[in-house]
């Protein structure tokens, strides 16, 4: 088999050839080398080539790369009955077994968006569609992608051209024309594995209710986060009691871990707007669900007036607000405090995690003693090893820091923040969204102006009403 490097080929007018039944094929196969996850693109190392003259080989390859299906049709050759999946909404929601499938209550709403989608012939083609072209196996070949280029020939004309999927060692099916049209046809892989000698590695197509399943899955893990949005219609008389008191600006239930809660039970976010507040400060509402019903709005009525005084009297901050225009405050409430068990976690820890603090900084001076030079970054270490124990290590008591206000600011100019608003009127700069300590700023405030010893994102400034940085003790 003759090596060659193939790069590019001329392009002829084939829109006027049309389809002419070729006296020669030649396949090209080109193996490319991915970057690693840290780098991008792909470098072709090499080409091989296999020249068909057999005219029994020819038309069997050409028939199979020749057949273009309408999406009904594909879908039918996979087992996929479109006239089943266009009226029976319902009996294709039951389904359903994904990760999801206990937190998701299917309220009207909810039935009403997934519907469209399961009843619409294009995404089960959509869905397909990825499904073949990210099926591959894994094996000592990750790293590397194949993809073959067909080319046709009739009297040593070039008459038409046929490109692969890129494939780790799947399939390389479907394959483009060079009229962009897609032929989705498996047996194309099966005819180009035997005139390569080559046994296919492919594992078997889902088909049938395999496949159904499989496509209604994904279909909606794809819209999870939209589906979640709509759940808070099944708290809707709920919800509304807030508007006596607020503008409900939106609900939704909290997609996700992280931020704002971790492994909480379901949990609704309201956004709420009001007089009281500045143009640019929202108030954002987690209700925790407990036995299909929220948690009580008492709790925000009685407490609202004075939480949104106290964060918008902070001269500073107010400042600030006034001068951004692009800037926006939210301040947080779960269910009946101004922060939760999570970030008391995140930013406090507890004395037991400050004890293992203690116990690892006296381990360290195993070194010292026994006069042995350590392959670790002493430094480094302690600072990891601090924020896993103590988080910014301020070591608050627990009645203090519960009695903390969170509050979020974004912003197009300065970088956003996480902050949180103390009993002693101090204001926490505990999260900053940026990682470039020489280029992020929050509430115009250069960061690298504040010391070289911050470790973004987690900054852990603790500031006076008035803007002035509190050296830690």
């Amino acid at each position: 088999m003759n090596k060659i490097i193939y790069i590019l080929f001329c392009i002829l007018p084939f829109s006027m050839m049309g389809q002419t039944h070729p006296d020669k094929i030649i396949i090209i196969k080109n193996t490319y080398h991915e970057e690693s996850f840290f780098e991008t693109g792909e470098n072709i190392i090499s080409s091989d080539t296999l020249i068909v003259t057999d005219k029994k080989k020819i038309n069997q390859l050409f028939s199979a790369l020749t057949k273009y299906d309408t999406q009904e049709k594909l879908l039918s050759k996979f087992g996929i009955d479109t006239n089943f999946i266009k009226n029976n909404p319902n009996q294709l929601l039951k389904l359903y077994d994904g990760r999801f499938k206990k937190k998701i209550d299917w309220n009207q709403q909810q039935k009403e968006f997934i519907y469209k989608k399961l009843t619409d012939p294009k995404t089960y083609f959509y869905e397909l569609n990825n499904y073949i072209t990210k099926k591959c196996i894994y094996n000592v070949y990750h790293n590397f992608l194949f993809e073959y280029i067909i080319l046709s020939y009739y009297k040593d004309e070039l008459t038409s051209t046929f490109t692969s999927n890129k494939s780790k060692g799947g399939y390389y099916f479907p394959y483009v024309d060079q009229s962009k049209r897609i032929i989705y046809n498996f047996k194309i892989d099966n005819q180009i594995n035997k005139l390569f000698n080559k046994k296919s590695k492919s594992n078997k197509m889902l088909q049938g209710k395999k496949l159904l399943n499989y496509i209604i899955n994904k279909t909606i893990e794809d819209n999870i986060e939209t589906l979640f949005k709509l759940s808070a219609f099944s708290y809707e008389r709920e919800i509304s009691e807030l508007a006596t008191d607020f503008e409900i600006i939106s609900s939704e239930e909290v997609y996700g871990r992280g931020r704002y809660t971790w492994n909480e039970i379901k949990t609704i976010k309201v956004s709420l707007k009001n007089k009281y507040m500045l143009p640019n400060v929202y108030m954002q509402f987690l209700i925790s669900e407990h036995e299909e019903k929220l948690y009580s709005r008492d709790s925000i009525k009685k407490d609202y007036k004075k939480i949104i005084s106290q964060i918008q009297d902070i001269p500073f901050i107010k400042d600030y607000l006034q001068r951004d225009a692009s800037s926006k405050l939210d301040i947080y409430y779960f269910n009946n405090s101004g922060i939760n068990n999570y970030n008391i976690d995140a930013i406090n820890k507890n004395p037991i995690e400050w004890k293992k603090q203690d116990e690892y900084i006296e381990s360290l001076k195993w070194y010292e003693k026994n006069n042995i030079e350590p392959k670790i970054d002493i430094e480094k270490a302690i600072q990891t090893s601090e924020k896993n124990y103590c988080g910014c290590n301020y070591k608050f008591e627990k009645e203090f820091i519960e009695k903390a206000i969170f509050f979020e600011i974004t912003s197009n100019i300065n970088a956003n923040s996480i902050c949180f608003l103390l009993p002693d009127n101090t204001i926490l700069l505990y999260y900053v969204g940026s990682y470039d300590i020489k280029e992020a700023s929050v509430f115009d405030i250069k960061m690298n102006d504040l010391g070289n010893k911050i470790q973004l994102p987690f900054a852990c400034l603790r500031f006076d009403r008035n803007g002035n940085l509190i050296d830690k003790k």
